[in-house]
């Protein structure tokens, strides 16, 4: 199941708003990437489409996905979906159930659900598939180590307790006083958020057995560090590819943005109070932080305010000639205890006025 179109015809800021979650071929993309500027409305388009699929749309709303056997069923004006059948006549569709919202609470309640689902996983290979609890979590083992390794953190799969909990360990082992290597113990609760996060989204993709679906994933940057938020997106398209799931996620995160490739990502820009969906012309993967800051997500600054304006000032008495001023020296100095005297900026405003020297001195 995958969605290749929305169209919201009134809600909040959209307006006969439309948007296509295809390639340029009119295929289904496996990953879409929702980005731009704060209040532009991603969270409440990934509502939206979320209400759509329980049937909870609005007058002349419709959304438009393509089945498991590839047709192409659009919803009527009451929410509804029909699919055509084999004996050619239509039958009322309902994919509510194949659609999910994570968002980015992590409760304790949460990660109690990801727990179960890795015992039940358990379960089922020794009692349905009769094979040992060895094998079991030898599986779990070589899929949760892959995903570590993707991340670049420093565990792996421990096993479970007799009480039925589950564990992590160090990947490297430390010396203990007697000069013996041991692994400690390392249980969810006891992770840090980030880690939390990803172990509970990753596991939980893959061990609640969610296949043929579409995953809606709010802001899964929040308490990732930017090397996390630079990897995540593999964990994603593989999951994706490998159960026939199209993820649709929203983000401010210029490090997930820049690790995705432009027929993936749609940008949401607001033009006199009404919300368009755009597509980049430039792709923006592998570009810098600053330019996807700047070009993509809006951002006025790229330092605080208060730096800006020094800066601006400084350029200003440039342009001038003013560089021997009292006041442009003592603004440079400012910058230079505030942010230090080795910025790159600050290092080519002084390139800049070695410049200007010389050119004075040939007149």
């Amino acid at each position: 199941m995958k969605i290749k179109s929305v169209h919201i015809e009134e809600e909040k800021a959209f307006f006969k708003f439309d948007i296509d979650f295809c390639d340029k071929h009119g295929v289904p993309l496996d990953l879409v990437v929702i980005t731009g500027a704060n209040g532009s409305g991603k969270t409440t388009l990934l509502q939206c489409i979320k209400d759509y699929a329980l049937g909870n749309t609005s007058f002349n709303d419709y959304i438009i996905v393509q089945t498991d056997d590839g047709q192409e069923v659009t919803s009527d004006q009451s929410g509804q979906f029909f699919k055509r059948t084999e004996d050619g006549k239509f039958a009322q569709f309902w994919w509510g159930d194949k659609i999910s919202f994570l968002t980015h609470e992590i409760s304790n309640q949460w990660i109690q659900e990801v727990e179960k689902s890795l015992l039940k996983y358990v379960d089922k290979i020794i009692y349905e598939e009769n094979k040992t609890s060895r094998i079991a979590y030898e599986n779990i083992e070589r899929l949760s180590n892959q995903l570590f390794e993707t991340l670049g953190l420093e565990i792996e799969f421990g096993g479970v307790t007799q009480e039925r909990k589950i564990y992590f360990q160090n990947k490297f082992p430390f010396l203990r006083s007697d000069g013996k290597e041991i692994k400690k113990r390392i249980f969810i609760e006891e992770l840090s958020s980030g880690e939390k996060r990803l172990i509970s989204y990753a596991f939980s993709l893959y061990f609640l057995d969610i296949k043929n679906s579409v995953l809606l994933i709010d802001e899964p940057e929040l308490s990732l560090h930017p090397n996390w938020q630079n990897q995540i997106i593999k964990v994603y398209e593989r999951f994706a590819r490998e159960n026939n799931n199209q993820i649709i996620l929203a983000t401010h995160s210029p490090f997930i943005v820049g690790s995705v490739r432009k027929e993936n990502i749609r940008i949401l820009v607001r033009e006199e109070g009404i919300i368009r969906a755009i597509k980049p012309l430039d792709g923006s993967f592998g570009w810098r932080t600053e330019r996807i800051l700047l070009e993509i997500l809006g951002v006025k600054y790229l330092r605080t305010p208060e730096v800006e304006a020094l800066f601006e000032e400084l350029y200003a008495l440039l342009r001038e000639n003013e560089f021997e001023s009292e006041a442009f020296k003592n603004k440079l100095k400012d910058l230079e205890d505030l942010i230090g005297y080795e910025d790159n900026h600050l290092k080519l405003i002084r390139l800049e006025i070695l410049r200007l020297k010389k050119e004075a001195l040939k007149q």
